[in-house]
Formats: C-alpha cells, sequence, structure tokens
C-alpha cells in the first residue's frame, strides 16, 4: 500500500530525474493500494515526536493511520535512524528496500 501524497512525491521525483519512467510506476500503481493521507493531527503528532522531518511526516502518519505493519524506504537521509530496529512507540518497523526484500521476496 501507499499514500496519496507518496505517489505524487514519487511522481514528482521521477519527473525531474526519470521522467521515462513515469509510465511505469503509473503501470505498477495498478497493482497497489493507495489509502487516504493521515489527517493533519497524525502528521503534527509525527512532527512533535521528532520521528522524521515536516516533509516526511504525512508518509510515516498514513502509514500509522493504514496499521501498516512495516514502511519501506529507500530514503536513508530523513529514515535511516528509525530504519531495521524497533522504535519505541512506534505500531510498525521501517525498512530499507534490502532488508524488506531479505524478508519477503
Amino acid at each position: 500500500m501507499t499514500s496519496t501524497y507518496a505517489v505524487e512525491e514519487a511522481r514528482r521525483s521521477l519527473a525531474k530525474k526519470y521522467p521515462e519512467a513515469v509510465v511505469s510506476l503509473d503501470h505498477h500503481l495498478q497493482h497497489v493500494r493507495v489509502v487516504r493521507d493521515a489527517a493533519p493531527a497524525q502528521v503534527r503528532e509525527a512532527v512533535a515526536r521528532h520521528l522524521v522531518p515536516i516533509e516526511d511526516a504525512p508518509i510515516l502518519a498514513a502509514a500509522l493511520q493504514a496499521g501498516a505493519k512495516y514502511l519501506v524506504t529507500g530514503d536513508r537521509t530523513h529514515f535511516g535512524h528509525l530504519m531495521d530496529r524497533p522504535v519505541t512507540g512506534l505500531p510498525l518497523r521501517v525498512l530499507s528496500l534490502a532488508r524488506a526484500l531479505d524478508l519477503f521476496g
């Protein structure tokens, strides 16, 4: 699953760096459940807990709101301190893509 916010962020990044990949993203999204974005209060809570910077708080908050057990990301800059380890008070684990493939691939 992913959120609308995450899809928009991925589409923006791909359009800048690899515009030809946007078509592939759209194709793959046909097989992914897109959940609604998190409520503003949940985003503020993620920011208040200093879990991630404000621009990535909607991604973490949407995963929490959707009841995800795992959040898979390649963003080591903003999620690296949460990756591949349990975080007290966080009911999901943040995994690198490599770790997710090891576990589930």
